[in-house]
Parts: C-alpha cells; structure tokens; sequence
C-alpha cells in the first residue's frame, strides 16, 4: 500500500467527522429558531430544506485538502458525496414539524386588584362601565376601562414570588397535572398509560436505530460489496431494512402517543374551561364589579392557553427529552465509555444555562414590544373611533405623528429582537458544536488506533442529532412554561377566591340531605306517585304569579320586608344603607325615590341578593332570603333595569332566556304582553332577528319591553324596576309604562325612578336620602308637604312651584291624609 494511500485511509476518519460536523451544523444555525420575527415562516409539517450547500461545498474542499486530494479530482457522483447527502438527508429528516412561534408574551395582567367601589355604587343591572357619574360610551367599549386592559396587557413585572422562584411554580404543575388523572375515569387513565408507554418504547428504540445504521456502514467499510445479499442476521440488507422498519415503529409510537394524549388533554381543558367559566359566574357582584368583563376574559383566554401549554410541553417537550437524554447518556457509556456521557451531560447542562439566560434577556425585549403594540392598538382604536373630532378639529397630522412615534419604537424593538435570536442561535450552535466535535474527534481518534469502526462515527453522529432535535426547542420550551406558569397564575388568584354572596351552611345541608333522601327513594323506597299522588311541580298563578307545590300550605305571595337594614359596599369609607324599613304587601306597588347616590338602587341589588345586608333582614313571604337558595330566590324576583343587557341573539332567545324550557306560543305571549310583538313582526325574520351586541339595531323603547317580557315569562312574583324609563323619550315612556301596568298586574312591584310623574300611580313612595328613608306616604299625600322632600323633587321637576288652585284640585281627590315622615 502506498504512502499516499495509507494517508488517505488514515484521513478518512476525519474526512466523515468534518462533513457530517459542519454540514449538520449548517443546518443547526439556518433552522434553530426557537422564535421567530416578523416576516419569517415556520418550519411547516412535510418540511424538507436542504442544509446550506456553500457550508457543504466548504466541509468538503476542506477535507479533500486535508486528504491532499484536489476537489476536481472528486466527482460530484462519487461514493464520497453520495455518503455525505445520505447521512445529511436522514440526519434532516428527523427534524420534527413544528408550527408557528409567532406567539406575543403577554405580561401579567392587574386581574387581582379589585377596584374601589363608588360611595354611591352602581345602579341595579348596569355594567360597571356605566355606573352612575359617566355619560357617554364609545361603541367600541369604556374608554378608562379599555385603558385598564392594555396597562394590564403591557405589564412587564412579575411578583416576589414569581422571581424567587425562577418563574416556576411546581404547584401549578402538580395541580394541572391533576386534570390528566381524574378521578373515576378509567378511560381517562388507560389512553394517558398508553400514551406514556408510547412515549417511552418510541424513545427506547430510537436510541437503538443508529446502531443499525452503524452496522451497515461498517460492512461496507469493511468489504468491497458489488450487490446486496441477505447473508444473515448481520448483512447489510437485512440491516439497512431493519433500520428503515424501526424508523417507521418509532413514528408510529409517536403518533400512538400524540392521539392518545390528546384525547386526555382536549377532555381536561374542557374541564378545566368549563370550571372557570362555572366559578366567575358563581362569583359575587363585588369581584365583577371590581374586575371588567374585558380584562377577565383576557385572563380567561391566557389561563386556558396556559394549561394548554404546560400540559403539552410536560408531556412533548420536557419529559421525552429528559428520557432521550437519561437513555442516550446511558448507551454511550455502555457503549464508548462514561468520558461520552460526561460530555454529553456537560453540553446538554451548558445548552440549557445559555438558553435561559439569552432567553430571559429575550422575553423582556418581547415584554416591552408587546407594551408598545397593545398601546399603538389602543390609540388605533380611540384615534377611528373619534375620527370625526380629528376632522373637525382639523388634527390629522397630529394624529399621524403620534402613530408614528409608535411604529418607530416597534421598528427599534423588532430589530433588537431580530438581534436576540441571531446571538441566541449562534450561541447555541456553538454550544452543541463544541459538544459534538469533541466526540467526534475522540470517536475518529479511537478509529485511528484500531479500537473503533467509521460505523461508530456514523452511531454517535446519529445519536448526538437525535439529541439535537430536543436541544432546538429549549428555549421555546423554557419560554412557553414560564409563560405558562404566569398565565395560570392569574386564573387559580380567581379559583382561590371564594363568592362573598353564597348558599348559607343552613341550606347547603338541607339541599344534601333531600339528595340523599331522592338517592334513597331511586334505591328501592316508594314513589308517592304510585298511591295516586299528586307529582311536585309549579302551578302558574293568577297574573304570572308562583305557587308552592301541591300538597304544601303556603303561597308565594309576594311580601316583601326590609328589617332595619345597613349596608356599605366593600372597600367605601361611608354607609350606604344606614336602618332601612320597608313594609311591602302582597300584590303592592311601591317606589323608592330620591337624589343619586341615596340608596334606591342599592336597596334592590339588597333585595336581589348581589350584596348581603351588614345587618337588619330582608323577608320574602316571611323567609329571610339568605335562607333561601340562591336559585330559589331569584325565581322569584324577576330585574327590569336601565341597561337592558340582551345577547347578540335573536329576539326570541333573548326573551325566552327569562325560561329556557318555554314554547313558542308563551313567548309570544309574553311579547303581547309587553307590546313588543307588533313591532318584532315587522321586522322581516320576526323572533328570528338578531338584535345585534346588547341590542344595538333595537330602539331604547324595544330593548326595554323585550326585557319586559323576558321577566314575564320568567313568572316572578316580585318584579324590580328600576330607571326603566331614564333613557327614552316621553313618547316611548308612556309606552313602557303602560307595558310594565300590565305586566305588574297582581304582582309585587318595586320601582326605582328619577321621573317622578313615571311612579304617580304607585301605591306608596319611599322618600330616600343619605341612606335613610325620610318620607313615606302616596303622591297625592307627599306633594303636599311645602317643605318636603318629596314636594322639592316634583316642584324641580314640573317647573314651577304648586299654586292654591293646582292644590286645591288635588286635595279634592285625596283619600286620605298625608303620612309624610320627619
């Protein structure tokens, strides 16, 4: 054998080292994106790009120098490059598919704090944003409160404990973890042992696929080969088969494990969606009040992504690498020694130190882009929705200029991003590249000497790759769990926080003890049915009222009681109920007036128990209503307020919803009723119109009597009104009235009202100031008090103040003698 032959053959070691090391290194540096910018795609499913042919082209004229071998001297169909590509192209395809990493990090929202609740409080059924103190709101929502949400949205810090402990909480692991093995599921538990057992052999097998190939190349190295034979176990056919057989096992163990486990996490998060939704609706009014709607369904969404994630990193990401990791380090010490696994472990260990440092440098840059853009959002939105002012104020390049100033800091923040993922790819290229290099040369090194075959080259390549692919979504990984750990933090802060207006103790066991009793009856007693007795339900009354069921004594009648009741809302320095008595017989209409903030309307959000009373009683039929079952009570007492919340639905949902289970014709009914039905037949789908977001294409008047008959199919027996009319004309009023007379017809009525002349036929008024009832008697009797309360509110009203003659007429018509309170 010649010098230059035995040169040749001692280089060639080093020749497969050098072409697989930078040629998978080129391709490590051009697709290790673990985020990508704007206008860059992911990697899709199916994806199959070449690695960079001028890093190829280099690797090779380098060895071929190394060789003393002139590149033109190799042509491009030679066993030399037909080698390279092959091992190239199947150390490509086990890069997995991977969808978009376009996602924004949202920071920590201020979903916890709840705000200040006004001295006076909101008014009965309003929407926090239109409480009482502001007037006017943009289509597109609260302008304040839209602020809230995009400060909550650009917030960049993180608690105390979120810095202790790195971002990581293991109880929020443990617990969502819990989601994955319920309770009385077996099904549940079998597809998730399935998908683990999957998991586990797919990883097994896929550290034992290398030595296949390891195998094969070495019988090549070893003879000169003209054709494949099946000569046995350990030919090279029968190895290269084998080999392509187990790559197939392990995606199909991969796919086992991927349908498995998603049928056990698409069934947890929808228990877990569904118990959220569930706990914000059993949630009193304080918390809602306290949070607005927008900023809960933020956390809603980022709180059901966040489950999603950890449980799909845990089981994608976290787990299969640890595997991969535990059972590569253990092969290569079995099988080259534990100089390889060290090696290994040290890389994997320095990989991960540099990815989370990068990457927490990283996640504040995207922290303060996310900042900029929701803001650049949001004056968007405020600069379209006020488009007409900027015209008439003629501030269009005002306009333009302020918009500008925010894309420029997103152009400068886009680019440090850009930035980031360069230093962070190249870092951790050269992380795995040192790694990689260093067993490679060791493992070309023990060629040299006789100890190992080019296949053991080609094995530790192979498995090193393996490792790789893991590696590529570190920081992705870290970043979607520590994001994740945040977002489901924001919503267990609301699972932890327990509804102030609840079930007392008194009716929780009650309610136990009659499911017990109906689980003993299923279980053999007798049913009463049997011996001819009447079955328990409800009976409509005269004038839509309830009765109890049959066989009882008592009536829902409708009286209604106020104790000596105070009350202050949460977090106000004054009272807002201070000893309030109010006596309201069955059938009665009553009506609670006075200035804003005197307590008319906290007195029905009382009555509807939205708030619990700080001390006296308020009775229903002689019940107090904390007695009562939340569900109970609220069949009973049906709402008509000023802001008439209807569902982007159609008509008759909208007032169906007051009973779900009613027919066609009850609903009609109760249309006709509140003299809505004409006009929802003119409109050309009739109860199949849609009325828009919050009934935006109905008129003021129609909103109101579609609320009116909702609360009159709903039945109650006490009906609360209040400032049904303050928003509608006087045309549309008298309408309203006269809906709401016949709807009130043999029903208990309260009513709350600034318009005076809307609560004239009322059986009694309620004079209210500062928390107090300071007049009481019917109009004809209070406007009769020169100096009264009452008396002050009609003269402001009516213009002018009562002359001798108006006086005279009225004390001609009265009944009786004013009962006016001092």
């Amino acid at each position: 054998m010649s010098r230059k032959t035995i040169k040749a053959t001692r280089s060639a070691p080093y020749c497969f080292v050098l072409l697989l090391t930078f040629s998978n290194c080129g391709s490590f540096v051009l697709n290790n994106r673990n985020d990508l910018s704007p206008g860059i795609s992911p990697l899709r499913v199916g994806s199959r790009a070449a690695p960079s042919m001028g890093i190829r082209k280099t690797a090779l004229h380098w060895t071929l120098r190394r060789m003393n071998i002139p590149s033109w001297k190799i042509p491009e169909s030679s066993r030399v490059l037909r080698v390279r590509d092959r091992v190239a192209s199947l150390c490509w395809r086990l890069k997995p598919s991977r969808t978009s990493f376009q996602r924004l990090i949202k920071g920590r929202s201020l979903l916890n704090e709840n705000a200040q609740i006004a001295t006076n409080g909101p008014e009965l059924g309003r929407s926090p944003e239109k409480s009482s103190g502001e007037s006017q709101l943009l289509k597109s929502g609260n302008k304040e409160e839209k602020e809230k949400e995009v400060s909550a949205l650009s917030e960049t810090g993180k608690t105390e404990e979120d810095k202790k402990k790195g971002g990581f909480d293991f109880e929020i692991v443990r617990w969502a973890l819990s989601y994955l093995w319920p309770r009385d599921d077996l099904q549940s538990k079998a597809l998730l042992m399935l998908s683990l057992l999957s998991l586990f052999l797919g990883k097994l097998l896929a550290v034992q696929v290398p030595f296949l190939l390891q195998g094969a190349v070495d019988n090549i190295n070893i003879a000169d080969i003209s054709t494949l034979t099946l000569d046995g176990p350990k030919s090279t056919l029968v190895l290269l088969i084998c080999y392509g057989l187990a790559r197939v096992i392990v995606a199909t163990l991969n796919e086992i494990k991927t349908v498995a486990f998603t049928r056990v996490s698409q069934k947890s998060l929808r228990t877990f969606a569904r118990g959220i939704f569930t706990h914000l609706h059993a949630l009193d009014s304080t918390f809602h009040l306290g949070n607005p709607s927008g900023l809960l369904s933020v956390a809603y969404v980022r709180g059901v992504r966040g489950f999603q994630t950890i449980l799909f990193q845990i089981v994608f990401a976290v787990v299969p690498t640890l595997i991969e990791l535990v059972l590569t380090a253990s092969v290569l010490t079995k099988k080259f020694g534990p100089m390889y696994s060290l090696v290994t472990l040290a890389t994997f260990f320095g990989f991960v130190t540099f990815t989370s440092v990068i990457t927490d440098w990283r996640m504040s840059i995207r922290r303060k882009l996310v900042g900029v853009d929701n803001e650049r959002t949001a004056f968007f939105v405020d600069s379209m929705a006020n488009a007409e002012a900027v015209k008439l104020f003629g501030n269009e390049d005002h306009e333009e200029r302020l918009f500008d100033e925010y894309l420029a800091e997103i152009q400068q923040k886009n680019i440090e991003n850009t930035y980031s993922i360069g230093v962070l790819n190249v870092g951790q290229s050269a992380i795995f590249s040192i790694g990689l290099t260093t067993l490679m040369l060791s493992t070309a090194s023990a060629v040299t000497k006789g100890t190992m075959t080019v296949g053991n080259i080609v094995a530790v390549n192979a498995l090193l790759i393996q490792l790789q692919i893991p590696f590529n979504f570190i920081g992705y990984t870290y970043q979607e769990v520590r994001q994740g750990f945040v977002d489901m933090g924001l919503v267990l802060e609301f699972l932890k926080t327990e509804p102030r207006v609840s079930d007392s103790p008194a009716v929780k066991a009650k309610e136990t003890q009659t499911t017990a009793a109906a689980a003993t009856q299923l279980n053999g007693a007798r049913d009463p049915r049997a011996e001819g007795a009447a079955p328990a339900h409800r009976l409509p009354a005269e004038g839509g009222g309830v009765l109890a069921e049959e066989g009882t004594t008592t009536t829902l009648l409708g009286e209604v009681i106020f104790e000596n009741v105070s009350f202050s809302y949460p977090n106000s320095t004054g009272t807002q109920i201070n000893g309030v008595t109010i006596n309201v017989a069955p059938g009665e209409t009553i009506a609670l007036v006075g200035a804003s903030g005197s307590g008319k309307s906290t007195c029905l959000r009382l009555l509807t128990r939205l708030f619990d009373v700080d001390s006296g009683r308020i009775l229903i039929d002689q019940e107090n209503i904390q007695d009562m079952r939340l569900s109970d009570l609220r069949e009973r007492v049906g709402v008509v307020s000023q802001d008439t919340a209807l569902f982007d639905k159609s008509v008759g949902y909208n007032i169906r919803y007051g009973r779900l289970d009613a027919s066609d014709e009850e609903v009609e009914a109760a249309a006709r009723a509140a003299q809505v039905h004409h006009a929802v037949m003119r409109q050309k789908e009739g109860y199949d119109t849609r009325v828009g977001e919050r009934g935006a294409i109905l008129s003021g008047g129609e909103r109101q009597r579609v609320a009116i008959a909702r609360t009159i199919l709903r039945a109650p027996r006490v009906m609360l009104c209040d400032e049904v009319t303050s928003a509608v004309d006087v045309a549309t009023e008298v309408g309203i009235m006269q809906a709401l007379k016949e709807a009130n017809r043999n029903r208990t009525c309260v009513m709350v009202a600034h318009r005076l002349r809307t609560i004239m036929h009322a059986d009694r008024i309620y004079v209210m100031a500062n928390g107090k009832v300071v007049e009481e008697g019917r109009h004809e009797d209070l406007v009769l008090e020169a100096d009264g309360h009452y008396r002050r509110l009609w003269d402001m009203q009516d213009g002018q103040a009562l002359d001798e003659p108006k006086i005279a007429a009225i004390e001609s018509k009265l009944p009786v003698s004013s009962t006016a309170l001092a």
